[in-house]
């Protein structure tokens, strides 16, 4: 599997004035091929609520999560950040939602 890289919810940065991407996804499968990994940054106020799809991966029915919310931009060093670990029920097709401005990283085992 190849990792894979998804961009949605585009807006216009107000400094250039070009699309600018507000929830952004990357994933990677470890070398065995037994956990894949998923970060997704939101860099939107809201939160948003989206469908994930594991292709050619069928998960545990449980997936770990690392998150870091920041109550904005300028914050994500300070100590208003946010910092939480829990799990979700996964499966290849589940939805979840992301806190606005965050990064989460999820993993995967099968």
């Amino acid at each position: 599997m190849v990792p894979v890289s998804y961009d949605s919810l585009v807006s216009r940065d107000a400094v250039t004035n070009t699309n600018v991407s507000l929830l952004t996804a990357i994933s990677s499968l470890s070398a065995d091929g037994k956990h894949l990994y998923l970060m997704v940054i939101n860099r939107d106020t809201a939160a948003h609520s989206e469908t994930i799809q594991l292709k050619n991966f069928v998960p545990l029915p449980t997936a770990f999560v690392y998150a870091m919310r920041a109550q904005g931009l300028q914050d994500a060093l300070s100590a208003t950040t946010d910092y939480q670990t829990f799990s979700v029920a996964a499966s290849a097709n589940f939805s979840h939602t992301f806190a606005g401005y965050s990064i989460t990283f999820m993993r995967f085992d099968r």
